[in-house]
C-alpha cells in the first residue's frame, strides 16, 4: 500500500462517514477522470437520454403519425388518410394530432390541428329508460384548427346512374363497392344505448372552418366559412312518446360567409356574377349564426294508435312522425345577396351533385306495427335576430341593377323538404314573412315598396313522373303596404325577369309542363303614382305632383299556365279586386294651385246622396303613410269596390340562336371566340333594319282585353284631377312612359337598335277595354261660406266606356245613361241631360318610321251627341254652376303651373328628335305630329228647355236641333274651318200674377241659323303632303283622294271614313 493511497474506510461507520465524502461525489479535473466502462456507459446513458427526449419531444408524435397512417391505410380501401403527427396523454385523457387529411373520390377533409380530451375520471352511471342528458356533465371535448370540408364528387351515385342508363362503367370501372344501406332491424325501446350514459354531452370548438362543394368542371364552387365555431351535441327526450329520444347540436358560428367563388382551373365559357365582393359573390354573411339541429330517435309503430280527445268530448286518433329539421338565427351584419346569375350557378350546382335518374318514383311504403317509424320531413328555418339586408342583383348590357331591401327583426323563411313520396307525389313548401320591409331600386328614382307585414307561401307539387305536369302555388299576403311605382319599374323588372329565365335551348325531352297560381293580398295599402307633367321627377327632394290609390283590401289572382311544349300562343287571365278605395291628390309646395286645391278641400261644403247637407267630413278610417291628409293630400274619389278582369293572348318569342354564351353545347371555335372576345377590339354591330315589304300588321296581333268595373263612387270634381289623370294617362301610357330626373344633365341620345332583324319582335298588340261605372255622384268644387248652399252635385246612374284599339286604328265610344244637376237651395234647382254618346277613333301609320317606333296618330275623329238638356235654376243657381264650371276649367288647363319640355324629347314625324331630323327645313325645325294631324269634331244636340226662375219672372230658352262641325283642314284654300246649323230658337219671358198663373210677357223665335267660319293655320301643302304619305296604303281620309264618296266635303262634314261608314278600305267593323 503506497502512501498516498486513500485508505480504506468503512461506510458504515458514521463518524468515518461524516469525516470522508462519498466516492461518487467527488469532483476531479476532466484530464484525471479514468476512461473506464463506467464512464462509457455513463456516456450512453447521458446520449441516451438526450435522444430519446430530443426523440419525445420532436419525433416520436410524427413517427406515431406515420406508422398510424401506414395501419389505417390498410382498413380505408381506396380513401387515404394522412396523420401528420399524434400524442396520447394517458393521465389528462387529452389525445393531440396535427395535420390530418382523409382523402377519397368523393370529398375531402382536412384538420390542421387539434385535439380530443376524453375525462375518464368522470363516473360512469347508468340511467333507467326514458332518460336526458340536458343537463349533463360533458365527458369528452374536441378542439380543431383549420378545419376543412370539400365535396367535389358523388362517385356512388354516378356509378349507379350509369347502370341505370346502360352505359359502361367509367366513374367505377369495377362497379359500386358500397352497397344500399339497410334499415337496421326493429328494436324495443328500451334498448341499451350505453353511449349516452357514457358521453351524454359533446362538446366541439373549431377555429377558422370551412366547407366547400364544387370542382374544376363547375364555373363556380359554394364556399361556407366561419371563423369560430361552439358546438354542443346532447340528447333529450323526443317530441312524440313513441320515439326513443332527440339528438340536438346546439352551434355557433362567428364570421360566417357563404360565397359562390370562381372555380379554379375551369376552361368552360365564364359568366360574370352582376358584382364581385372580395373573392366571390357573397351570397349570406353575418357577424354571428346560430344553428339548432334536432333529429329524433324513431321508435316502433305501436298496434294502437295514439288517441286524444278534444274540447268537445270527441276521440281522435293523434298522427304523427318523428322530427327533423335545422334552425338558424342570424345575428348583427347580415346580409342576404341574390339574383338570376347566382340561381343560375345553384341550378348547376344542383344539377352536378343531384343529377336526376328520369326514373318514375315509387311511393314510400308505411311502417307496419313493428317496424321503425319514418321521418316525414325535413324542416329547415332561417330567422334574423336583428335588422337584415337583402340585395336582388342582376345585370341589363352589362350594367348591374339592384333591388335593395331591409327588413327588421323577427323576419323568417321556413322550409319544408318531403322525405316521403305519396300516391301523388311530394310537396315542397317554402313559407315566411318579412317584417318592417323597405325596399329600393338602383334607379336614380328609388322608392319602391314600404310594408309593415309582407308574407309568402310557396307551394310546389311534384308527380310520380319526372316530365309530368307540376302544380305551384305562390300566396303574397301583405299589410300596410306602401307602393310607389312608375313606367320605368316595367322596364327595370323585365329586364330581371329575362336575365331570370332560362338560357338552355328548348328541348323537348327536357320539357316539363307546370302551372303557377299566383294570389296577392293587400290589406291596407296605396299605390303612389306620378303625374308631373312631361313626366319630369324630382329624385332627390320629391317635390313631385302625384296621386295615391288607397283601400282596405287588394285582392290579384292569376294563374300562368306553361303546359305546352313552344305553343303558338297563350292565355293569361287576371283578376284583381279592390275594396273600400280612395283616390287622393297632392301638388307640390311651387305649384300655384296647391293652395287652391287645399282651399276647396276645407271651405267647399257637399251634401250627401240624400241632398241634405255634410257639415262636417266623415272621419277617414283609412291607414296612409304617405298620403296623409296632414301633408297636403286630398281625397278626390271615393269608392266601396273596384273589379278588375284582364285576358291577355300573346304569341311567345322563343330564341332562334340557340348558341347562347352560357350553352356547353357550342362548338370549340365557337367557344373559343367567345373566350377571346373581352380582350378583342370591340366589333361595330350590325343596325337593326327591316326588309322594304314588311309590315307589321300583316301578323295576327296579340290581344289585350281588359272590364274595370267600378262600385257607387263619390268624386270631387275638380279641375286638377282631371289634369292630374291627363298627365297619369301619358306618363304611364301615353308619350312620356320614361321619366327625365329635374337635377340630372341632359339625357345621352339614344342608340340606334342593333341587331338581326326578327319579325316576331314587331308583332302589334291590339286593346279591347270597357270601363264601367255605377251610381256616380259629383261635386262640383267652389268656395262656401256658412250663409252659402253648399256645392252642385251631379247624379249619374251608369257609365260606360268602350276602347278598341289596333294596328291601323283606334275607336273610342262613351255612354252615359240620364244625367241630373241638382243646385241646392229654398228651392233646389236641376239640370237634366237625357242622353250622352262621345265616338272618336284615330287613324296610325307607321309611314317613314323607324322599325322600332310606335305607330304615328295622323287623324283624330270625334263626334258627341246629345239628347234633351231640360231644367229649372235661379240665377244664383245659374251662377254657382258657372263659377264651379269656370272653377274646373281654370284649373284643368294649369297653364300658370305648366312646365317646359325637356331638352330632346320633343319628336318630330320622323320620331327623331327635332334638333337632328334630317328632313327639316333651314328656317324651321321639322314639324311633331300634333301640327300636322288631321283633327274633325262633331257635335249634335236634340233640344234645350231651360227655365230661368226668379220670385216673379222666369225665362223660358228652347233650342232646337243643333249640329257643329269643325276640322283644320276644311276646304282646298282654308286650313281650318267651322260649320253651325241651327233649327230654331225660342226664347219666352213670364211674368207671375198675384193668383197664381203666369203670363207671357214677351216671345222671341228665329231659325233656322247657318254659320261657316274659316281660319288659315299651317302651310296647307305641309300638312296634305303629311296626310297623304300616312293615308296612302288605306285611303280613308276620302276628301284627300278625290273619292266619290267625299262628294266634294271635308271629313267633318263626310268626307272620310268613320265607325260605320260602308266600302271601308281596311275591313274594319261598323
Amino acid at each position: 500500500m503506497n502512501a498516498t493511497d486513500t485508505p480504506t474506510v468503512p461506510a458504515d461507520v458514521p463518524e468515518v462517514a461524516a469525516a470522508y465524502p462519498a466516492a461518487w461525489n467527488t469532483t476531479a479535473p476532466l484530464e484525471k477522470l479514468p476512461l473506464d466502462s463506467n464512464f462509457a456507459w455513463l456516456l450512453c446513458a447521458l446520449l441516451a437520454a438526450t435522444a430519446w427526449v430530443i426523440y419525445i419531444t420532436y419525433y416520436n408524435a410524427r413517427v406515431l403519425g406515420f406508422l398510424l397512417t401506414k395501419v389505417l391505410n390498410r382498413f380505408v380501401g381506396k380513401a387515404y388518410l394522412k396523420i401528420g403527427s399524434v400524442s396520447l396523454s394517458v393521465l389528462s385523457g387529452k389525445l393531440m394530432f396535427r395535420d390530418v387529411a382523409y382523402v377519397t373520390p368523393d370529398y375531402t377533409v382536412r384538420a390542421q390541428d387539434g385535439w380530443l380530451i376524453f375525462r375518464w375520471w368522470i363516473p360512469y352511471v347508468k340511467k333507467e329508460f326514458p332518460r336526458t342528458c340536458a343537463d349533463a356533465e360533458a365527458r369528452v371535448f374536441v378542439l380543431l384548427n383549420g378545419l376543412e370540408m370539400h365535396i367535389y364528387n358523388r362517385s356512388q351515385l354516378y356509378s349507379h346512374l350509369e347502370q341505370l342508363f346502360g352505359l359502361e362503367p367509367s366513374v367505377l370501372p369495377n362497379g359500386p363497392d358500397q352497397p344500399m344501406p339497410e334499415e337496421p332491424p326493429p328494436s324495443n325501446a328500451a334498448e341499451d344505448h350505453p353511449w349516452r350514459d357514457l358521453v351524454p354531452v359533446l362538446k366541439v370548438e373549431v377555429s377558422t372552418g370551412r366547407l366547400v362543394f364544387g370542382n374544376r368542371l363547375l364555373p363556380t364552387t359554394i364556399s361556407i366559412r366561419f371563423e369560430e365555431a361552439h358546438a354542443t351535441y346532447k340528447t333529450r327526450a323526443a317530441a312524440s312518446r313513441l320515439d326513443l329520444f332527440q339528438h340536438t347540436l346546439d352551434c355557433r358560428l362567428d364570421s360566417f360567409k357563404v360565397m359562390l367563388a370562381p372555380s379554379p382551373k375551369y376552361i368552360g365559357v365564364p359568366d360574370e356574377p352582376p358584382r364581385f365582393m372580395g373573392e366571390g359573390f357573397v351570397v349570406l354573411q353575418s357577424n354571428r349564426v346560430h344553428l339548432f339541429y334536432y333529429q329524433d330517435e324513431a321508435g316502433l309503430v305501436p298496434a294502437e294508435q295514439e288517441v286524444v280527445q278534444l274540447a268537445n268530448g270527441d276521440l281522435v286518433e293523434r298522427r304523427s312522425a318523428p322530427t327533423w329539421g335545422l334552425d338558424a338565427k342570424c345575428g348583427r351584419g347580415t346580409s342576404f345577396s341574390y339574383g338570376p346569375w347566382a340561381d343560375r350557378q345553384r341550378d348547376k350546382l344542383m344539377q352536378f351533385f343531384f343529377p336526376q335518374d328520369y326514373q318514375p318514383l315509387k311511393p314510400t311504403p308505411q311502417p307496419q306495427v313493428g317496424e321503425r317509424r319514418r321521418a316525414q320531413s325535413f324542416d329547415l328555418r332561417l330567422s334574423t335576430t336583428a335588422d337584415a339586408t337583402l340585395d336582388l342583383l342582376f345585370s341589363k348590357e352589362k350594367e348591374t341593377n339592384a333591388v335593395h331591401m331591409t327588413v327588421k327583426q323577427g323576419s323568417y323563411l321556413e322550409l319544408t323538404l318531403p322525405w316521403q313520396v305519396t300516391d301523388e307525389g311530394y310537396t315542397t313548401r317554402v313559407t315566411g314573412q318579412l317584417f318592417h320591409l323597405e325596399a329600393s331600386t338602383s334607379l336614380p328614382f328609388r322608392n319602391l315598396l314600404e310594408s309593415e307585414i309582407l308574407g309568402f307561401d310557396v307551394q310546389g307539387k311534384y308527380p310520380l313522373i319526372w316530365n309530368g305536369h307540376q302544380d305551384w302555388q305562390c300566396s303574397l299576403a301583405g299589410c300596410r303596404s306602401s307602393l310607389t311605382l312608375l313606367h320605368t319599374h316595367k322596364g327595370f323588372f323585365q329586364a330581371l325577369i329575362e336575365d331570370w329565365a332560362s338560357k338552355a335551348r328548348p328541348d323537348l325531352l327536357r320539357f316539363v309542363p307546370y302551372t303557377w297560381h299566383l294570389n296577392l293580398v293587400l290589406t291596407e295599402f296605396e299605390l303612389i303614382t306620378l303625374a308631373n307633367e312631361y313626366n319630369w321627377v324630382d329624385c332627390a327632394h320629391q317635390e313631385n305632383a302625384r296621386v295615391a290609390f288607397c283601400g282596405e283590401v287588394f285582392d290579384l289572382s292569376f294563374d300562368l299556365p306553361f303546359v305546352d311544349f313552344l305553343p303558338p300562343q297563350l292565355s293569361l287571365k287576371f283578376w284583381i279586386q279592390a275594396e273600400s278605395v280612395s283616390m287622393l291628390a297632392s301638388l307640390p309646395e311651387g305649384d300655384p294651385h296647391r293652395e287652391l286645391l287645399l282651399l276647396l278641400d276645407r271651405s267647399a261644403l257637399v251634401t250627401d246622396r240624400m241632398g241634405a247637407p255634410r257639415t262636417q267630413p266623415p272621419p277617414d278610417k283609412k291607414w296612409h303613410f304617405v298620403a296623409q291628409p296632414s301633408k297636403g293630400w286630398v281625397e278626390v274619389v271615393s269608392v266601396p269596390i273596384v273589379a278588375l278582369s284582364l285576358q291577355y293572348t300573346y304569341h311567345p318569342v322563343p330564341p332562334l340562336d340557340f348558341a347562347h354564351p352560357l350553352d356547353f353545347d357550342v362548338t370549340t371555335p365557337e367557344k373559343e371566340e367567345l373566350l377571346l372576345s373581352p380582350i378583342r377590339p370591340p366589333k361595330k354591330r350590325a343596325v337593326l333594319v327591316a326588309p322594304d315589304d314588311f309590315d307589321p300588321g300583316s301578323m295576327t296581333p296579340d290581344v289585350l282585353s281588359l272590364e274595370l268595373e267600378i262600385g257607387p263612387s263619390v268624386l270631387s270634381l275638380d279641375g286638377v284631377v282631371l289634369h292630374l289623370l291627363m298627365q297619369l294617362k301619358e306618363n304611364y301610357l301615353g308619350a312620356w312612359q320614361d321619366y327625365v330626373d329635374m337635377e340630372a344633365d341632359a339625357p345621352p341620345p339614344e342608340k340606334a337598335p342593333e341587331g338581326d332583324f326578327d319579325p316576331r319582335c314587331f308583332r302589334p298588340l291590339d286593346v279591347r277595354a270597357t270601363l264601367i261605372m255605377h251610381d256616380m255622384q259629383g261635386h262640383l268644387m267652389k268656395g262656401c261660406s256658412d250663409r252659402e248652399p253648399p256645392c252642385p252635385s251631379l247624379y249619374l246612374e251608369r257609365l260606360q266606356l268602350e276602347i278598341c284599339k289596333s294596328h291601323r286604328e283606334s275607336q273610342l265610344q262613351l255612354l252615359l245613361s240620364p244625367l241630373v244637376a241638382v243646385c241646392p237651395g229654398d228651392r233646389p234647382g236641376h239640370l237634366a241631360l237625357s242622353s250622352f254618346q262621345v265616338r272618336a277613333q284615330a287613324l296610325f301609320s307607321g309611314a317613314e318610321r323607324p322599325l322600332c317606333s310606335e305607330t304615328l296618330e295622323y287623324a283624330w275623329l270625334v263626334e258627341l251627341q246629345a239628347g234633351d238638356i231640360t231644367g229649372r235654376l235661379t240665377l244664383p243657381q245659374l251662377y254657382d254652376l258657372v263659377v264651379g264650371a269656370e272653377l274646373f276649367v281654370q284649373q284643368a288647363q294649369h297653364s300658370s303651373g305648366a312646365l317646359v319640355p325637356p331638352q330632346g324629347r320633343i319628336h318630330c314625324q320622323h320620331d327623331l328628335p327635332q334638333t337632328e331630323c334630317s328632313h327639316a327645313e333651314s328656317s324651321s325645325p321639322c314639324p311633331v305630329p300634333d301640327d300636322l294631324k288631321y283633327r274633325m269634331t262633331r257635335f249634335m244636340l236634340d233640344y234645350v228647355d231651360i227655365c230661368l226662375e226668379e220670385a216673379n219672372s222666369a225665362i223660358a230658352f228652347e233650342v232646337g236641333p243643333l249640329k257643329l262641325t269643325q276640322c283644320n283642314l276644311h276646304s282646298e284654300q282654308t286650313s281650318s274651318g267651322l260649320s253651325l246649323q241651327l233649327r230654331a230658337v225660342n226664347v219666352v219671358q213670364f211674368l207671375s200674377c198675384p193668383d197664381g198663373p203666369w203670363l207671357q210677357t214677351g216671345k222671341l223665335e228665329f231659325g233656322p241659323l247657318v254659320m261657316d267660319n274659316w281660319t288659315h293655320g299651317l302651310p296647307q301643302n305641309s300638312q296634305e303632303g303629311f296626310l297623304r304619305t300616312h293615308d296612302k296604303a288605306t285611303h280613308r281620309l276620302w276628301f284627300l283622294w278625290g273619292d266619290s264618296r267625299a262628294g266634294g266635303r271635308c271629313g267633318c262634314l263626310g268626307g272620310c271614313f268613320f265607325f260605320g261608314s260602308e266600302d271601308a278600305p281596311d275591313g274594319s267593323p261598323a
